[in-house]
């Protein structure tokens, strides 16, 4: 990844520790919750809360223990497999 200082050097990108409690919710569903969260305040986009592991609630929906990732952001590839049925 290059830096793009050159072009844009008065770009901003701040990374703040949070002592706020902060709580991430789905529908009526907690799922993350924490005084120890990470901001990250990017100029051009909105304000983004990381939230510590061991803060979120990897127990909700059949989507526990898995992690997704910001497709706009990583390039995720999908290979050859077969199909196992829908995820219960």
């Amino acid at each position: 990844m290059r830096s793009s200082y050159r072009e844009r050097p008065d770009y901003r990108v701040d990374l703040l520790a949070r002592t706020n409690v902060m709580t991430a919710w789905l529908g009526e569903t907690c799922l993350a919750r924490s005084g120890a969260c990470l901001t990250v305040d990017e100029q051009d986009h909105g304000l983004v809360v990381y939230f510590p592991p061991d803060a979120v609630d990897f127990e909700v929906a059949r989507l526990a223990g898995h992690v997704a990732f910001d497709q706009d952001a990583v390039r995720v590839a999908i290979g050859k497999g077969r199909y196992t049925g829908t995820a219960r």
